[in-house]
């Protein structure tokens, strides 16, 4: 019988989050100081956090270790999430630095559940592409 709980994979979520706050940090500046992105800004946005996914199960299949499809997706969706959500925080941040004299206040947006599934289908969808190769 298979043990289909799920695990919170920290060691490969470390390995994995520095190129994923980098990503979110330049998505961040880029919409807030690159005006003429934002046109493609959410194809970017949508190519960015299916990468995060992908990269991370690129971190899986580098260690060698087979893990369940369920714990790839998942801990791809939390890292994707967490992406998503320094996004959202430095986007307002740097919103306020640019426009000094607007009201900009700052709400919890649900974006961050749009990135985790983002996330964790690209996590999922290439580490089962890659396993069945």
């Amino acid at each position: 019988m298979q043990n289909n709980q799920f695990t919170l994979d920290n060691e490969n979520l470390k390995k994995a989050m520095p190129v994923s706050a980098g990503i979110a940090v330049a998505l961040s500046v880029a919409v807030i100081f690159f005006d003429f992105l934002n046109g493609i800004m959410g194809i970017l946005l949508l190519v960015a956090w299916g990468y995060i996914g992908m990269h991370f199960a690129n971190i899986i299949l580098a260690g060698g270790v087979k893990q369940q499809l369920l714990n790839v997706g998942l801990n791809g969706a939390i890292l994707a999430a967490a992406a998503g959500i320094v996004y959202d925080i430095l986007t307002w941040i740097l919103a306020g630095v640019r426009f000094p004299d607007s009201d900009i206040g700052f709400s919890i947006s649900l974006y961050f559940i749009q990135v985790g599934l983002i996330g964790g289908l690209a996590a999922l969808g290439w580490y089962a592409y890659k396993t069945n190769n």
